[in-house]
């Protein structure tokens, strides 16, 4: 799953990372925002599975906030 942060404008665009992956990893998503990655990943993981995220201080931040914000206070 590839996105970036939506407070760094000179990130990299998701869609140009993806286009350097090498054919045989191609299986990969891209989403809009770390929400929505986030959101992604959980649905496809099995309950047993860990979610794994890692990039820039900035996207960890956000999915940070998300997950200690808990689904009762969005």
């Amino acid at each position: 799953m590839l996105t970036k942060s939506r407070v760094i404008n000179r990130a990299m665009e998701p869609s140009d990372i993806a286009a350097m992956i090498t054919p045989k990893d191609k299986d990969v998503a891209i989403a809009g925002c770390a929400k929505d990655a986030l959101e992604k990943a959980l649905s496809i993981a099995a309950p047993q599975d860990l979610v794994l995220v890692t990039g820039s201080l900035f996207v960890v931040g956000e999915i940070r906030g998300i997950l200690l914000k808990g689904p009762a206070d969005e």
